[in-house]
């Protein structure tokens, strides 16, 4: 019943966990596929690799630990949860797809990912496009639903979360390696989109 239900799915599609070699369907260019835990063994040794759900493992394992450390001390708990959180996804080849029609756009949305690892402007988006900066613009919010100063800024934030969480990378250098002249830039940049500066959202996260 599943396999019918995911070969009569409207192309793409994403899901969180399913087989789909058995239908022949495709992934990631029919089927995007997503998994939780992001164990590197598991993820990095499929066919293709597979993106997944990072969860703050660690972080309630020390919480775990705080409660069962107060319950061998005497001391009464109520209530008292250790929630294990999504962090991020990890991004790899089993959700790599660009669902945009338009081969165009496609390639610039892929460009901006490629170079998610520093500042670039939407003129250069534009240059590389091969559009003009107000017609990639008009395609862009038409076709996508969104600006293209809002695909720019998502990417970008993904990729700083990503370096905040799974790296110990001092916030200075992680501005540094992005092309800000100063932490301060990162951090107001950062905060105006997720509405928590780094070291808030390092400190929620890890």
């Amino acid at each position: 019943m599943a396999r019918r239900r995911i070969g009569g799915l409207p192309k793409p599609a994403g899901l969180l966990a399913e087989i789909c070699r058995n239908r022949g369907i495709r992934i990631p260019d029919e089927v995007a596929l997503m998994g939780v835990d992001n164990d590197e063994l598991i993820c990095k040794g499929t066919t293709p690799p597979l993106t997944s759900v990072a969860l703050s493992i660690r972080r309630a394992g020390c919480e775990a630990a705080a409660v069962l450390d107060r319950l061998m001390a005497g001391k009464k708990v109520v209530g008292k949860r250790a929630l294990i959180r999504p962090t991020h996804v990890e991004t790899r080849q089993s959700t790599d797809l660009i669902a945009v029609a338009d081969a165009n756009l496609a390639k610039t949305i892929r460009f901006i990912r490629q170079n998610a690892n520093r500042v670039i402007l939407a003129k250069e988006v534009a240059a590389f496009s091969g559009l003009s900066r107000r017609a990639l613009q008009d395609r862009f919010q038409r076709v996508t639903g969104h600006p293209l100063s809002d695909e720019i800024a998502r990417t970008r934030v993904q990729h700083i979360s990503r370096l905040l969480v799974e790296t110990n990378m001092p916030i200075a250098s992680i501005a540094q390696s992005m092309g800000y002249a100063a932490d301060a830039h990162i951090a107001r940049f950062f905060r105006r989109c997720t509405g928590m500066t780094p070291l808030q959202y390092r400190r929620a996260h890890r």
